[in-house]
């Protein structure tokens, strides 16, 4: 199972739509994907780093295939909070606790997340 992200009104462009890396996709807010391995504890890095953010609607649903919707205002706030976190990324990681045993978690995929929802326009969740 997967999580695929599709920007709503993606603020870059592809130049080879046809033959874009994942992370060329991801900066450009058009598509971001995890396997759910990484998803769910990205989403849960998110959540306890945005939780002024997010809404127990937007925490709940976005560990679902639903659909759910993430507004521009809240994507740019998000992808800003990401990359303000990622300097002290080691601080945050630590003050969370484990973040799932049985999972992959990685800054680059938190980088990766920043930028998609820096550019995304908002989101959606399937």
């Amino acid at each position: 199972m997967g999580f695929d992200l599709h920007g709503i009104q993606p603020m870059g462009t592809l130049s080879n739509p046809r033959n874009a890396s994942f992370e060329e996709e991801a900066k450009s807010g058009v598509y971001f994907r995890n396997n759910v391995w990484y998803w769910r504890p990205l989403w849960e890095y998110v959540a306890y780093t945005c939780d002024d953010i997010l809404t127990l609607k937007d925490y709940k649903y976005g560990q679902s295939n639903d659909g759910h919707i993430i507004t521009a205002e809240k994507a740019m706030r998000i992808g800003e909070r990401l990359k303000e976190t990622i300097k002290d990324y080691d601080k945050t990681v630590k003050g969370i606790g484990e973040i799932g045993e049985n999972y992959t978690f990685s800054k680059d995929n938190v980088e990766e997340f920043a930028n998609f929802c820096l550019n995304s326009g908002g989101f959606d969740i399937y």
